[in-house]
């Protein structure tokens, strides 16, 4: 595996100050990236588990992911460990269109951090590369769904820049989704 080329350097000191080493994710990963959902999500929130059951039921991680693995369409990104164990995953994909008025735009999925490994700024880091990414791919807005419960990660892509929208799109019968947009012109 090739190491990625970040846009800036602000990430490589992150990752250099925690040693964690940021890496193309490849096809081979996705089972370990839904392992790193596994083990973390159950303990983040009350609907933890049954988001996990239902991504390792209906293969929608794999669908994602794979994706994203179109380098003219996204990106895949782990983060690794010095054990090489993945601690922490990042993608972009081109939305799906049919849940944006037929709008290309690039959706930010699969952003996680093993808790112990929070608090550095990896994930403003990793969200800040997502954003260069699609600017780079020609992408003039990013979208993302997070869960409410995540307000951390919420507060993050408001100080992004990331706008709540008034009704959801994607997830539109999901009280505990939050879908955000970012316009990149």
């Amino acid at each position: 595996m090739r190491r990625v080329h970040m846009p800036d350097s602000t990430l490589t000191l992150h990752l250099k100050n925690v040693g964690l080493t940021l890496k193309d994710g490849a096809e081979s990963d996705i089972a370990k990236v839904l392992n790193l959902m596994a083990e973390i999500l159950p303990g983040e929130f009350a609907h933890g588990a049954l988001l996990v059951e239902e991504a390792q039921k209906k293969g929608h991680i794999y669908s994602e992911l794979e994706t994203a693995l179109n380098p003219t369409q996204g990106c895949f990104w782990i983060l690794q460990d010095s054990e090489q164990n993945i601690v922490g995953s990042a993608a972009l994909k081109q939305a799906d269109p049919q849940y944006h008025q037929n709008e290309v735009l690039g959706e930010i999925v699969k952003l996680y951090l093993h808790p112990r490994y929070r608090g550095h700024g990896l994930g403003r880091a990793l969200t800040q590369g997502l954003i260069a990414k699609a600017r780079a791919l020609g992408y003039r807005k990013v979208f993302l769904a997070t869960l409410r419960e995540f307000t951390a990660a919420t507060r993050l892509y408001r100080e992004l820049g990331f706008v709540t929208l008034d009704e959801n799109r994607v997830f539109k019968n999901c009280p505990i989704t939050l879908e955000m947009e970012l316009m990149l012109e």
